[in-house]
């Protein structure tokens, strides 16, 4: 009885259909994985967790991260997914009606750290002009960088403000009270002049 029980149970990894005997008869596809024993169906086999990859057949464990630079959120079958796909590239098994990507290139106004499960927004106060960057830098002085931002070249710090490296906001450094300054771009609050003096 524990000879033939052993022998209808897949291995971790696989899949046995009804009808098969042996142990190994469908191993899982890449983007998917099997920790358990006893897989009946396409269905055993999960969608790699997310932040990590599954690029091999008959995967156990997913334990490989998503490279730094990409981000994958479900089902990935590679650490560095250049073109972004959806779980249709992945398997039959899992189709759903749900055609968004699933993984991809981190995109510009964003970070993805090594095991990265989706794009995360650069920080207020930094920018990413480029795409699959781990990091983003700080604004440069001159500008501001809402969370998010890709370009800074349009977030001019306004008239009667200044705005050194890292500013967040438009009007987060107005000019000291009685002060002013007329120009934009402005970076430190020595650009602001006396009133009296500005007359």
């Amino acid at each position: 009885l524990s000879l033939s029980l052993s022998l209808s149970l897949s291995l971790q990894g696989y899949y046995c259909e009804e009808g098969t005997t042996t142990g190994k008869e469908t191993p899982c596809p890449p983007g998917t994985y099997n920790d358990r024993l006893g897989g009946s169906s396409p269905q055993s086999c999960k969608l790699c967790s997310g932040g990590f990859a599954c690029p091999d057949e008959a995967t156990i464990t997913p334990d490989a991260e998503c490279g730094a630079g990409y981000w994958c959120l479900q089902g990935s079958n590679t650490t560095t997914p250049e073109l972004g796909y959806t779980l249709y590239d992945v398997c039959d098994a899992n189709v759903t009606s749900n055609m968004d990507i699933i993984a991809g290139i981190c995109p510009k106004g964003h970070f993805c750290k090594k095991g990265t499960v989706s794009p995360v927004p650069c920080l207020a106060g930094t920018y990413n002009g480029q795409v699959k960057q781990e990091t983003c830098p700080v604004c440069p002085s001159g500008y501001y960088c809402p969370e998010g931002t890709s370009d800074y070249l349009g977030n001019v710090c306004p008239k009667g403000h200044y705005c050194p490296s890292g500013t967040k906001e438009s009007r987060q450094r107005p000019c000291p009270p009685g002060t002013v300054n007329d120009a934009e771009g402005q970076k430190e609050d020595t650009n602001c002049t006396d009133c009296d003096s500005a007359l």
